[in-house]
């Protein structure tokens, strides 16, 4: 759920939508918006089409625009890094000496 108010977004129960709004020479923008809890949809293949209805905003969504693709990879990065330290790693079997 999206609150800005309390400058956060959680994820987890697929009540935040995502989407592509922008991709312009310029810039890529993704928008983030509340929708009614869903099965959470991950895209196998960077060309695939969600397939999904088109996006309606309730309220403003919350926008992240990127001009630069290396800034892309950075966020991914890191989301990878926090999946790894708190899902991954607590599931592998500690290494004794």
């Amino acid at each position: 759920m999206i609150n800005l108010n309390k400058h956060r977004i959680d994820f987890g129960k697929g009540d935040v939508g995502i989407g592509v709004i922008g991709n312009t020479t310029d810039s890529a923008q993704l928008a983030f918006y509340n929708q009614s809890a869903r099965p959470i949809h991950i895209l196998k293949n960077p060309d695939q089409n969600p397939g999904f209805e088109p996006m309606e905003f309730k309220e403003e969504p919350f926008i992240m625009s990127f001009s630069n693709p290396e800034s892309i990879d950075a966020v991914i990065s890191i989301l990878q890094r926090a999946k790894y330290i708190n899902f991954t790693s607590k599931n592998e079997p500690q290494k004794t000496e």
